[in-house]
């Protein structure tokens, strides 16, 4: 398991929710997000679940920070920890799961929402779905960029994410995941030589050592918000597309060996269609030189094999599968 060397003191501790065997800690690392914080903090406050059925930790990655600190203490809720130094962001991921004392984890980022009911249900799905080590939500995704939103209605279903999945790309979305604390030790933590598609690999590595799954709900409990950030920039998308090819090539090396000559000419277009996804989120504004050159720089070639390969496995993979 990746091992934070750092000390990190815990600032404030409420009393007020440590019930024993409690199943559930909603997990919040944060670094200098001050407004954005107490939004995610008001989102929890606002929980129909009784606080005496889960916590609430929030793990501060700048040694130095006083504001967030007066934050939390406007949530008798929380619990408040500090890193004596700063030790990157999936450091810091690693270091609240380690904090984390309950036999489930939900991580949060310091700038998603949680509706109403998402505590409430999440108990449920841990406690009826205990076969799964690893429980995402499909939940509304906020674009500030494009100023724009997406979510599709479901009808409160809950589906195995299989393990070819995995391959086709991350089929997770962060926001609330709900993180089995022993598989998450057991597969080492979030490693980051992945960065910046750390969790990627995390959740990769879960889904096929044990079993991981999705839950749609009829209406949104997580909100994932897309802003200008690190991640919006050239060399970060570069980089997670980098980092995406070390973890699907990873999991097609443990296909047989027909199936790796399959799933290698489907990544091959997989990896064209993600750098189309990730300009129309993320670099939308920018002009078309500085598309082209993303694209040249990706290298995004592909053949007509590679786009048949994908096609006919998404076909197969719909209509047989599911």
């Amino acid at each position: 398991m990746i091992s934070i060397e750092a000390k990190c003191d815990k600032i404030i501790c409420s009393d007020c929710n440590y019930y024993p065997n409690i199943p559930l800690t909603i997990n919040i690392p944060t670094y200098k997000r001050y407004d954005l914080l107490k939004e995610t903090l008001d989102s929890i406050a606002a929980q129909t679940a009784d606080f005496n059925t889960f916590r609430v930790n929030v793990v501060d990655n700048d040694p130095e920070d006083i504001k967030t600190k007066q934050i939390v203490r406007g949530y008798p809720f929380c619990n408040y920890y500090r890193n004596a130094q700063n030790v990157g962001m999936y450091g810091n991921h690693n270091r609240i799961m380690e904090i984390c004392d309950t036999p489930w984890c939900a991580l949060l980022h310091d700038d998603d929402i949680l509706t109403p009911h998402y505590v409430e249900t999440a108990l449920k799905l841990i406690s009826e779905y205990s076969q799964y080590k690893l429980i995402s939500f499909n939940g509304l995704i906020k674009n500030e960029i494009t100023d724009s939103e997406f979510f599709t209605p479901s009808a409160n279903v809950i589906k195995q994410i299989k393990p070819y999945e995995f391959i086709k790309g991350n089929p997770i979305i962060i926001t609330g995941i709900l993180i089995n604390k022993q598989a998450w030790s057991d597969c080492g933590g979030f490693d980051q030589q992945y960065y910046p598609s750390v969790d990627y690999q995390l959740w990769s590595q879960i889904g096929t050592r044990y079993k991981a799954a999705k839950y749609s709900p009829q209406t949104p409990l997580t909100i994932y918000r897309i802003s200008v950030n690190e991640s919006t920039k050239t060399e970060t998308t570069l980089d997670m597309l980098k980092s995406i090819d070390m973890t699907a090539l990873e999991l097609i090396s443990q296909r047989p060996v027909f199936c790796r000559l399959i799933w290698k000419s489907y990544h091959r277009y997989s990896r064209y269609a993600w750098i189309q996804s990730a300009i129309s989120q993320f670099h939308s504004s920018c002009s078309v030189d500085v598309i082209d050159s993303l694209k040249k720089r990706a290298d995004i070639r592909y053949n007509i094999f590679n786009r048949i390969v994908f096609l006919v496995v998404n076909k197969f993979l719909s209509n047989f599968m599911n």
